[in-house]
């Protein structure tokens, strides 16, 4: 099989510029996910900081949920008939 492409002039040179384009494909998408998993590492990275690991940032008064976490709006009663 392989004297076969080297017997064709043809066949032996589409075979090497699809492997030479295989390969720059591959290049190229290992570079991509590389670049792609350190901006992800670097948000990540950036996220943590803002954290504080000795407090909640949000409580009380301050969070979402103000001071009474049971004090919801429901507007559809589940019990009403």
């Amino acid at each position: 099989m392989f004297l076969f492409f080297f017997g064709n002039v043809i066949l032996t040179l589409t075979f090497f510029f699809s492997l030479i384009f295989a390969v720059k494909i591959g290049v190229f998408y290992v570079i991509y996910y590389t670049l792609l998993t350190l901006y992800f590492l670097a948000m990540l990275w950036i996220f943590y900081q803002t954290l504080d690991d000795k407090k909640p940032k949000w409580e009380n008064a301050n969070g979402i949920i103000g001071t009474n976490p049971g004090d919801g709006d429901l507007s559809i009663s589940l019990f009403d008939n």
